[in-house]
């Protein structure tokens, strides 16, 4: 279609011009791959999976030494029983989107009333900067009856951690790359002090009230 046109353009008489100067022989088009793609070929990117640690406590199940043997019957049968209840629980809450599977990696006792306390990594796909313990943890409390009942088994309300998180131990979760950072060392004589601790750093101690800070104190 380009080279009929052009040749179009370029009659006069019984000869092909370009202008009044060039006259031409022959006429060539190549295909060229067009330089712009549509927005339909543009990769899409997706918030990645990351692993979440879920710990709570089953009070209806009494931890044995088999359940510490991952061949056990015992094992595998609470293990595939804890899993399903989990990817039922995410799969049907308000945060299903984000979620992809729970495994159960480990069981313990958990005395002294020796309760089965279950470890779980669950996949969820958040914004790196979302405080993503909270939701998840608010989100399995809505689901269990306040944190007390997964199908089958009886919770120990207490016992719920979100990657270390539980408003029952007065962790602060920031917005700092997602991770939660925990705040609160009380100081001496009625003074709080109240510090964000980041891994490899060190804590100054608590001033006397007639001491001053000191570049001295810290050690950078």
């Amino acid at each position: 279609m380009v080279k009929q046109v052009f040749l179009d353009k370029t009659l006069n008489a019984s000869s092909h011009w370009l202008g009044a100067t060039y006259q031409l022989t022959d006429v060539h088009v190549t295909e060229a791959e067009p330089s712009i793609h549509l927005p339909t070929d543009q990769p899409t990117t997706t918030p990645s999976f990351q692993k979440v640690q879920l710990n709570f406590t089953v009070t209806n199940l009494f931890y044995s030494q088999d359940m510490k043997q991952p061949d056990t019957p015992k094992y595998q049968r609470n293990k595939r029983n804890i899993e399903d209840a989990l990817n039922q629980l995410f799969r049907n809450s308000s945060i299903k989107t984000h979620f992809s599977d729970c495994e159960v990696s480990a069981f313990r006792s958990v005395p002294p009333s020796n309760h089965t306390g279950v470890n779980a990594q669950c996949n969820f796909a958040f914004l790196a900067r979302s405080p993503y313990q909270v939701v998840i943890y608010e989100e399995f409390l809505r689901l269990t009856k306040n944190g007390t009942q997964l199908q089958n088994f009886t919770l120990d309300r207490n016992s719920l951690l979100v990657d270390g998180y539980s408003p029952n131990r007065n962790d602060v979760v920031t917005e700092n790359s997602g991770k939660p950072q925990r705040c609160c060392s009380p100081g001496w004589r009625g003074n709080i002090l109240v510090l964000c601790l980041i891994e490899n750093s060190h804590i100054p101690r608590v001033l006397d009230d007639d001491e001053s800070w000191s570049t001295q104190d810290w050690d950078f």
